[in-house]
């Protein structure tokens, strides 16, 4: 019987690959659905395409990983090591991707696309209120994409973070089943050499005998001892 891994002290792994694969179903799926929205509207607002490409590659990512996710969630149901392993590659796959275009996200927003944020911002307030303070325009519009920028770095790390963690899961999980593998090719292999030991065993004393313990030896036996007393 092989021992169940666990990760934070005492849940099974197989319970967390299930509950991470649910989840990124549901948020993989759901990243996806706004980006491909958020990509339609953007379009006819005729955007560059820098920006258009920075927001492609994680929607295209993330609906990825919630179809990869479907058949982790699966393979784990059924205990299919094939579909798991393939499952924990992609993850690692997706985790290497999302990683290098959430930089390429952020130093356009800290860069180029940041300021043409600003700048936008500031013409929409002027536009709207011509006698609005421009100074102040400015600084409530930098401050705002100040915050926004912060909130996009910890919500990328801490995503970034969970899907690690989720990778080592799925790593644990796959190393259980072959375990579990090996463990049932062992216990096959022991129990068949028992039973063909056991078999040749039983064959061996059926077919030879001892000598002294057929009918006929019995008889001479017998024949021989009552010549000896009449001597």
């Amino acid at each position: 019987m092989v021992q169940a891994r666990t990760f934070c002290c005492c849940l099974p792994v197989r319970f967390g690959v299930i509950c991470m694969s649910m989840f990124w179903v549901l948020a993989g799926g759901a990243v996806g659905a706004v980006g491909i929205h958020q990509l339609i509207q953007l379009k006819q607002h005729h955007l560059d395409t820098q920006d258009m490409v920075s927001l492609a590659i994680p929607t295209v990512l993330y609906t990825a990983l919630a179809v990869a996710s479907i058949f982790g969630f699966f393979g784990a149901i059924v205990r299919n090591r094939s579909w798991v392993s393939a499952y924990g590659t992609l993850l690692y796959a997706h985790l290497g991707f999302s990683i290098v275009s959430g930089a390429f996200a952020l130093y356009n927003l800290f860069h180029s696309t940041g300021l043409n944020d600003v700048r936008s911002c500031i013409s929409d307030v002027d536009n709207k209120d011509e006698g609005s303070d421009r100074k102040v325009t400015e600084e409530v519009c930098q401050k705002t994409f100040d915050v926004i920028r912060v909130v996009l770095v910890i919500v990328l790390v801490i995503l970034w973070l969970i899907e690690l963690y989720g990778c080592i899961i799925v790593s644990n999980y796959v190393g259980q089943l072959d375990d579990e593998e090996t463990s049932d090719w062992v216990h096959k292999t022991t129990t068949e050499a028992a039973s063909q030991a056991t078999a040749r065993a039983v064959t061996t004393y059926n077919v030879e005998p001892y000598m002294f313990t057929r009918p006929h030896n019995a008889s001479n036996s017998e024949e021989g001892d009552n010549w000896n007393q009449r001597s």
